[in-house]
């Protein structure tokens, strides 16, 4: 059993992220997907949100933090609760502050976006759209899964965001 964390329904990336998820663990048909939990955007909601889904479904496997408050608050939750690297804890964005996370397990992973990609393609979308020429539907900006096997990488965790 998991469970999503995200911000609140609504925000298109978010959504986006969470209808991902629902799309490849339903290749898992063992797993179940039990209500998303919405903490707006309180790392404190998160965690006693976790410790609430913890406390009536003691078989909990994961949770997927759709942006980096609800998964860092899930891990607050699950240190909290004595289950750090027991439950799972998948999340997007990363801030120096995981670093401790990842290494511990208590974070098993991390999604960095890479934010002077997003930055380049966004001007050159604009610069076309100004110009009158086409623009994609669709522009990959990059990503980098973070664990803390890799964490010390310099190619990785050069995609930490500075707090």
């Amino acid at each position: 059993k998991v469970y999503v964390a995200s911000l609140k329904p609504g925000v298109s990336t978010l959504d986006q992220r969470e209808e991902g998820f629902r799309s490849e663990i339903a290749n898992y048909p063992g797993i179940e997907v039990l209500e998303t939990q919405y903490n707006d955007q309180d790392p404190n909601k998160a965690a006693a949100q976790f410790q609430a889904v913890l406390g009536r479904t003691p078989d909990l496997a994961g949770v997927f933090g759709a942006n980096l408050f609800s998964a860092v608050g899930a891990a607050n939750g699950a240190e909290q609760a004595g289950v750090a690297g027991e439950v799972k804890i998948a999340g997007f964005d990363a801030p120096e502050s995981i670093v401790g996370q990842l290494k511990d397990g208590t974070l098993e992973m991390t999604v960095a976006q890479h934010p002077a990609e997003i930055g380049y393609f966004g001007v050159m979308a604009a610069y076309a759209v100004v110009t009158g020429n086409p623009t994609p539907t669709a522009i990959g900006t990059g990503f980098t899964v973070m664990t803390g096997d890799n964490i010390d990488d310099p190619e990785v965790n050069r995609y930490l965001y500075s707090e």
